[in-house]
């Protein structure tokens, strides 16, 4: 038996066609069954023919499916099939309103809502609610079309049968569909817990190994200072600053391989300190400056003068948050300008929401792309980018602080033209004198 269910239903199979392989096997013995029903009818051939139809185009989508594996072609088939053709004749040849074949054509409506969607959907319901208006419009103004059956016995055992049929029919392929649905929810489940486990291990890997490779790093640092401060060859010298240049970029990733780990691993926390905002953005200058200089762009700075000048928060992370930004503005901006803007407005007594707005006339980002922005790892428009040094993850990690520090980051930008990011994150005041 397990057997036949994995043939039938195995679970390599798509939902969709697992739902119609049992439609098709549950409307095969329903069919089978109106058939022996029709033989306590008088007068029944005249259905056996629509009932043998349905049962050939029931054979034929089920090829489709089995051997051809078309699920689209044999769903479409099986609903013209059922829906134009069967069901009105069953309608108007079994008896009409005046027994259970009304019933039957919500057999109709609930196969287009199972097998169909989207455009699709709406194509066949407009068909079916078309074809079913139709019939009941002949059955009114036509009534010596439908053959009626013998008697009001006929006609309460038809309608009681249809009902106890289409009912046990719809019960079982919702029931089928649930245990299907609850299935995969429980396998989609162990695959995230499975893909946490693996993430949670690739975390705590990469956080040992930035611990364990920053201590060989800062030795070769620290030996390779010696050499520049103690060698006069100048060809060693340029040896020794090519080592310190590099030695710093691979620093600089190890960092944000641990920030970012820890970030993912909810292990990083906030450290709140009160600051001087003029110290802070004069330091982020002071970072940024040099690589202003070596591309030779222009830097323009804004700064609302009555910003506070003592704030409360993590000076640390928003000086890293406004870094990481600031030198991606740089590095994307060949020629032009990088402009750094920022105000504030009091949110509550003591509190203002920082707005910054650090804008470069740069390569731009496609639209499309700026939905995986802020992933790790990603890097867009390559064809661009390419030369360009860095590892993708200081936007990532920008947001991910951002979120932390319950701060948002907006970005808008036109392709070849530029971009405009803008942070806004809050921050306690402990001193309104502005800055000045």
């Amino acid at each position: 038996m397990k057997k036949w269910y994995h043939i039938l239903f195995g679970e390599e199979l798509e939902i969709k066609e697992r739902l119609f392989r049992m439609i098709l096997l549950v409307g095969t013995v329903t069919v089978t069954l109106a058939i022996l029903q029709g033989l306590t009818l008088e007068n029944a051939e005249r259905l056996f023919i629509i009932y043998g139809m349905m049962l050939i185009g029931f054979v034929i989508a089920i090829i489709a499916t089995f051997h051809y594996r078309n699920v689209e072609f044999a769903s479409i088939l099986a609903g013209i099939i059922i829906i134009v053709f069967a069901l009105p004749e069953i309608f108007l040849k079994g008896g009409g309103t005046n027994s259970g074949t009304a019933v039957w054509l919500l057999m109709g409506i609930f196969y287009v809502f199972l097998m169909f969607s989207g455009k699709r959907l709406i194509l066949f319901l407009t068909v079916t609610l078309f074809v079913y208006l139709m019939s009941y419009l002949k059955s009114y103004y036509f009534p010596e079309e439908i053959i009626l059956l013998a008697s009001d016995l006929e006609v309460h055992f038809d309608s009681f049968f249809a009902v106890v049929v289409v009912g046990i029919t719809v019960g079982v392929i919702l029931k089928f569909q649930i245990k299907v649905f609850e299935k995969e929810r429980k396998i989609n489940i162990a695959q995230k817990e499975e893909l946490e486990r693996i993430s949670e291990s690739k975390n705590v890997f990469f956080a040992n190994l930035s611990h364990e490779i920053r201590t060989p790093i800062n030795a070769v640092m620290g030996l390779n200072e010696l050499i520049l401060r103690e060698d006069t060859n100048e060809e060693v010298h340029q040896y020794a600053r090519n080592i310190q240049n590099a030695s710093k970029m691979l620093l600089s990733l190890i960092n944000d391989i641990l920030d970012l780990s820890q970030l993912e691993m909810k292990q990083m926390g906030l450290h709140l300190v009160e600051y001087s905002t003029k110290q802070m953005f004069t330091e982020i200058v002071d970072l940024i400056q040099v690589q202003i200089a070596e591309k030779k762009l222009k830097f323009h700075i804004e700064m609302d003068k009555n910003i506070p000048s003592v704030l409360y928060g993590d000076e640390k992370r928003l000086k890293q948050i406004l870094v990481n930004v600031l030198t991606n503005a740089v590095k994307y901006t060949q020629e032009g300008e990088v402009t750094l803007m920022c105000g504030f407005e009091t949110v509550a007594e003591k509190r203002i929401r920082f707005k910054i707005s650090i804008a470069d006339t740069g390569i731009g980002i496609h639209k499309e792309d700026l939905e995986s922005l802020f992933d790790a790892f990603q890097r867009v428009d390559k064809e661009h980018t390419n030369r360009t040094e860095g590892n993708g993850l200081g936007l990532a990690i920008t947001k991910q602080l951002l979120d932390l520090m319950g701060g948002t980051i907006t970005v808008d930008s036109i392709y070849t033209q530029g971009s405009v990011f803008t942070i806004y994150v809050e921050q306690e005041v402990v001193n309104e004198t502005g800055i000045g």
